[in-house]
């Protein structure tokens, strides 16, 4: 299930598995050093226990089998080892106890420090669900004390962009075409699983800084799709598309992960995720192309896609949403169309939500029908929303 990842550091001076980490100042008191110390590693225990499950570039997700709820953790090394890997490297910024950014990483342990970031080595042990993650670069630790906020994002490709004097801000993009290679494979979402996470550093040792547990929060909403196949003979489905049945654009193709430097009376408002101003690229529909889906009679799909909420609780008000689906031989099969505003039911506003997950149950027979939706929480219980699965559930497209 879509749920928190905790990661318990032993360490410190990078963050975990694919996050950009930055530390702003909670404490107003000067800095005690007067000469520059050795630079610091972190080296953090990074699992997924109970309750905290999570997504980065440097983990997938598959399915639990029970093809309900969420889905299952596991940590991924593949191409994570080398330094300088463009895919996998984590960038690192630094705010400094004033607000400013701080070029603050090293190469070498007691000098130059003036590179702005540090990327993350992933080492797995034994366990699924659990690793180990060490910094490439050394941190200059008169920089960082206990107090000092740990605010992150996860997976980008690069650092995050400057907007000085204010802020530094990284454009989370979002594809309109997923391509899925299998049933129940969720490992195509894993570079656009945006998190956002926070932490605190509680103090130093000789050998490295520490810190709190770092918890992190889904940015997308996730769309899982459970096609049953109810006609007599097999079908090869190449392509499910949910789109906003009369053309609204209601899918952001990106958003902006925002952190503001400097002074603020409350530290909730440090980090924001927006909208942006041009809203052109905002699409009516998602699209899963599927690979290898073949599917049996009576037999089932499960395929995956994520969006980006919209900001405003009302988004979907007045919205409906409608599925196609495409078969190998051409056919394209509707169905009815369903009143978006309906997951307010559930999620209590009429939007998606960041971290949700939502089952729509599609069957195909000699028609297209939405047969059942239900909406998962990032604690994992899971809800059916009322009505579907009646004549009542849905309404015929105009």
């Amino acid at each position: 299930m879509m749920k928190q990842l905790k990661i318990k550091h032993i360490g410190a001076a990078s963050l975990a598995a694919l996050m950009l980490l930055s530390l702003a100042a909670c404490s107003n008191e000067d800095d005690a050093a007067t000469t520059q110390p050795a630079g610091k590693k972190l080296v953090m225990t990074a699992y997924n226990g109970e309750n905290e499950q999570s997504m980065t570039r440097g983990a997938h997700w598959e399915d639990n089998n029970t093809h309900t709820g969420g889905l299952s953790f596991h940590w991924d090394v593949a191409g994570n080892n080398q330094a300088g890997d463009e895919l996998y490297d984590i960038y690192s910024m630094v705010i400094t106890k004033d607000g400013t950014i701080g070029a603050s990483w090293s190469t070498e342990p007691d000098k130059n420090f003036s590179i702005p970031y540090s990327s993350l080595k992933i080492e797995l042990t034994g366990q699924p669900d659990k690793a180990t993650l060490t910094s490439r670069y050394y941190l200059d630790a008169s920089k960082h004390s206990a107090g000092n906020a740990i605010y992150c994002i996860t997976p980008i490709l690069n650092a995050p962009d400057p907007d000085i004097p204010n802020s530094f801000y990284k454009n989370l993009a979002m594809p309109t075409d997923f391509t899925q290679a299998a049933s129940g494979d969720a490992k195509h979402l894993k570079d656009y699983m945006y998190m956002t996470g926070t932490g605190t550093l509680k103090g130093e040792t000789d050998q490295q800084l520490t810190s709190s547990d770092l918890y992190f929060k889904h940015i997308p909403a996730t769309i899982r799709i459970a096609l049953t196949n109810q006609r007599p003979e097999a079908a090869t489905v190449t392509s499910i598309v949910m789109r906003e049945t009369n053309g609204s654009k209601i899918f952001p193709n990106e958003k902006q992960w925002k952190c503001l430097m400097g002074t603020v009376t409350d530290e909730n408002t440090r980090v924001s995720i927006l909208e942006p101003t041009d809203k052109t690229g905002y699409t009516s529909s998602v699209t899963l192309n599927l690979t290898d889906a073949n599917i049996a009679a009576e037999g089932k799909y499960y395929g995956y896609m994520l969006v980006l909420p919209q900001d405003a609780e009302h988004a979907l008000a007045d919205k409906h949403l409608t599925f196609d689906i495409t078969t190998q031989d051409g056919n394209t099969y509707t169905s009815f169309s369903m009143d978006a505003s309906e997951l307010k039911k559930i999620t209590k506003k009429q939007n998606f939500v960041s971290g949700y997950v939502y089952t729509f149950n599609l069957t195909l027979n000699d028609k297209l029908t939405l047969s059942g939706v239900e909406v998962t929480t990032p604690s994992g219980s899971t809800t059916p929303l009322p009505g579907w699965g009646t004549e009542d559930g849905e309404t015929e497209i105009k």
